[in-house]
């Protein structure tokens, strides 16, 4: 059953008349996901969806309260995007004119628990392939949190999967989790901000004002520089596929928490990150369906640096091409995990490039992508607890793009992997993520 308690009332949908939206710069993260989106064949490719399952919530009116507070006070969730009378973009926004979201709740507390799990992945593969209207002038919302009420569990207080669904452009992963923590530490009655956040917009103007032009232009050629002759072609076909045909759905597969540990373990001892480690496993096996050749990997990076930008809601992440060198499938683990982290380091360094040169440079986008992602763990205000949820399925973006997730000591990661018709079958995939798996140690 669903109901409309707490939605948004108009006021809080619109501006409000008594004030007058401030002018607002596209950072250049935003600018090159635009770019990327107006490329891309499937209108939801950049359609986020960030869930958490939460227990021990003391007060389902506060949650919601809570909720509403917490996005009104980030600027990006009064951002309106539009075209001008040039047809160029632009952008309004600021306190007091009101946000571009709805809070809906669905009560499930009178579904089994299967049941309920069933109805709330239906739902949200529903979202995950719908398109966010950013330039619609209508008044469907650019961000909808749907809040599920799940039947009573063994722990005191309501339990809920909660879900906030938007446009890559106002966020990135680590921005939902800034989000989560502050709604479920509001709900907790915990110390939380309540001031209105600008630090995002600040930042936004600073990526795309006049200064800053420059040092992104010669990060740019520094990074193409570096990369030098890598292949950049798409990558060889695995198996003929037929004209118009649909991607297959994705390949899912869990990392034991034992093998975590240890590829963690292993890792420290190195002075590397373990997804190093992970990185480099599943490059070797790359490396033998590619001739040889240096490749380069697409990776998301992020942008933050400061503490400002640590705290602040918003898309810091841009895509940047990373060397991998044709030596890595020669390589033991270890010299192959060096070498990555090397690339990887130097390119993170310059993740200020200016990402038009890095296009034209590179002649096309690099068909390989890699990305790391964060589900691990269980986050707690007394008395909430809260974990994330994997994402639903999305199409690639890529001819090949990985996803890892590497979990912790006590919980296992999980990774999937997306590839474009023709590049891969489903036999293959699972070729791929058998031989990665004895790669690692």
């Amino acid at each position: 059953m669903e109901d409309d308690v707490a939605a948004p009332t108009a006021d809080s949908v619109r501006p409000g008349a008594s004030e007058r939206p401030e002018r607002r710069a596209l950072a250049a993260t935003q600018l090159a996901i635009l770019q990327a989106e107006a490329w891309a064949s499937d209108p939801s490719a950049y359609t986020l969806v960030s869930t958490v399952e939460a227990a021990g919530i003391p007060d389902w009116p506060l949650l919601i309260d809570s909720v509403h507070r917490t996005l009104r006070r980030h600027d990006v969730f009064s951002w309106r995007l539009s075209l001008d009378t040039s047809y160029q973009l632009a952008t309004a926004g600021g306190p007091g004119t009101g946000t571009t979201y709805e809070i809906e709740q669905v009560d499930l507390r009178d579904s089994s628990r299967p049941d309920a799990d069933a109805a709330i992945q239906d739902r949200l593969n529903l979202e995950r392939g719908r398109a966010i209207p950013l330039l619609q002038r209508s008044s469907e919302p650019t961000t909808r949190v749907l809040l599920f009420r799940l039947p009573a569990g063994q722990d005191a207080g309501h339990a809920a999967v909660c879900s906030l669904i938007t446009h890559h452009v106002l966020v990135d992963e680590y921005a939902t989790e800034l989000l989560w923590n502050e709604v479920f530490r509001r709900a907790a009655q915990h110390t939380t901000a309540e001031q209105y956040d600008r630090r995002f917009a600040e930042w936004a103007a600073e990526s795309v004002a006049a200064a800053a032009v420059p040092t992104a232009r010669q990060a740019a050629h520094e990074i193409l520089r570096h990369l030098g002759q890598a292949r950049l072609d798409p990558l060889p076909p695995h198996s003929p596929s037929p004209p118009g045909a649909e991607p297959e759905p994705p390949l899912r597969f869990t990392l034991p928490s034992a093998l975590t540990t240890t590829v963690a373990a292993r890792a420290a001892t190195m002075g590397l990150p373990a997804t190093a480690l992970h990185a480099a496993a599943l490059l070797r096996v790359l490396a033998k369906h590619t001739s040889g050749q240096d490749l380069v990997v697409r990776v998301p990076m992020t942008r933050r640096r400061s503490v400002e930008d640590l705290e602040s809601v918003g898309c810091y992440i841009t895509s940047l091409p990373v060397l991998v060198s044709q030596a890595s499938g020669r390589y033991s683990l270890d010299q192959a995990a060096m070498q990555w982290h090397h690339s990887l380091r130097f390119t993170s360094d310059r993740a200020h490039a200016d990402l038009a040169v890095l296009r034209a440079g590179l002649a096309g986008a690099p068909q390989i992508s890699l990305a790391f992602e964060n589900r691990s763990g269980r986050r707690r205000a007394h008395p909430i607890t809260w974990s994330p949820i994997p994402p639903p399925d999305s199409g690639p973006k890529a001819d090949l793009a990985v996803f890892l997730s590497p979990g912790s000591r006590h919980h296992p990661g999980d990774c999937r992997i997306l590839w474009r018709p023709g590049v891969l079958n489903r036999r293959a995939a699972q070729d791929l993520i058998d031989q990665f798996l004895t790669q690692l140690p």
